[in-house]
């Protein structure tokens, strides 16, 4: 286990607080481009009919995979694009025929043959592009990786620990143009990056979603919602404040 199981359950009793003071579906407003429609027009005029962001982004992680299977390797790659560029708003740091790209491609024609392999992929600042992508390929085992989700993860691993502990095992951190997760306190001296793996990430999500269906008795709950809370929950007043109090 990447999560100690007692930490894991002080871990989702602080994510299971924010699930009572608000749902899901509250929390998590991500928009979904209309331009999907340029690309999927299909997928998008289902996604069209839905309402509210949070149910459009559900019915995207619902139909994208079987999308990326049908579609050729010219409208599979245009897909990517769109999901890092427009849906991700990633656009500084990405270039279409670069290295990030390049690993795309690669993973979404393993895919269809079952023969993708995260296990090699460290956390690094092209993470956050691929990972976009390949949450979309297995939205039920990849989970996007960007800094808002590893501050939020980080902070409540910190969180969740004891101040005097000698070391406090946390994942790579990356850096965020979000003025509040940016702005944040540090992280406590004694926090030492001791995983660098996407698949730890994974791991971990996993163990949280296990562990959060326990909590909160609901079966259904998905491992991509996990993902989705890390990430609304980044810049809140109420985690910044248990962040200030730490």
């Amino acid at each position: 286990m990447i999560l100690e199981p007692v930490q894991c359950q002080k871990i989702v009793e602080k994510l299971t607080a924010f699930l009572e003071q608000k749902e899901l579906c509250d929390w998590y407003n991500a928009p979904v481009p209309a331009s999907l429609n340029e690309i999927c027009s299909n997928v998008y005029g289902e996604i069209a009919k839905t309402d509210g962001n949070y149910k459009k982004n559900c019915l995207l992680k619902e139909m994208l995979p079987a999308e990326f299977r049908s579609l050729d390797e010219n409208q599979a790659v245009n897909l990517a694009i769109w999901i890092i560029r427009k849906w991700g708003r990633i656009n500084r740091s990405f270039k279409n025929d670069g290295p990030t790209m390049a690993l795309a491609k690669d993973f979404i024609k393993k895919a269809k043959n079952d023969e993708d392999d995260i296990s090699k992929l460290s956390i690094t600042g092209g993470i956050s592009s691929l990972s976009k992508v390949l949450s979309f390929l297995r939205p039920e085992q990849y989970a996007i990786c960007d800094s808002r989700v590893l501050f939020t993860l980080n902070w409540l691993i910190c969180l969740t620990s004891e101040k005097n502990s000698p070391e406090i095992k946390i994942f790579t951190s990356l850096g965020s143009l979000n003025k509040d997760v940016s702005n944040a306190k540090a992280l406590p001296n004694n926090a030492s990056i001791c995983f660098k793996k996407y698949k730890e990430y994974c791991d971990a999500v996993t163990e949280l979603t296990e562990a959060l269906k326990a909590k909160t008795g609901n079966s259904d709950w998905k491992f991509y919602y996990t993902e989705m809370l890390l990430f609304a929950i980044a810049d809140s007043q109420e985690l910044l404040n248990l962040i200030d109090n730490y």
